[in-house]
């Protein structure tokens, strides 16, 4: 009978890799997830930007075309 001690030393480093390589892709995996995320949350942020520079300028408008000094003024004009 032969001793399969190498054989053995070399299947242990093969389930080694391979669960480095598990490893790996778990973590490859989790970081796509999560920029996936971000730029979701990026765009979400962007149109929120995007809104309220709108509401800014209707506002600023509604202001240099009516100049109402006092919240009376703008209560009456229903804003």
């Amino acid at each position: 009978m032969r001793c399969n001690f190498f054989r053995w030393c070399i299947e242990d480093r093969g389930d080694d890799k391979d669960r480095i390589i598990a490893r790996q892709r778990n973590k490859i995996y989790s970081l796509e997830k999560r920029m996936k995320m971000s730029r979701k949350w990026i765009k979400m942020l962007l149109v929120g930007l995007c809104v309220v520079v709108v509401i800014n300028i209707v506002m600023l408008t509604i202001f240099l075309k009516f100049p109402c000094v006092t919240y009376e003024c703008i209560f009456w004009l229903g804003l």
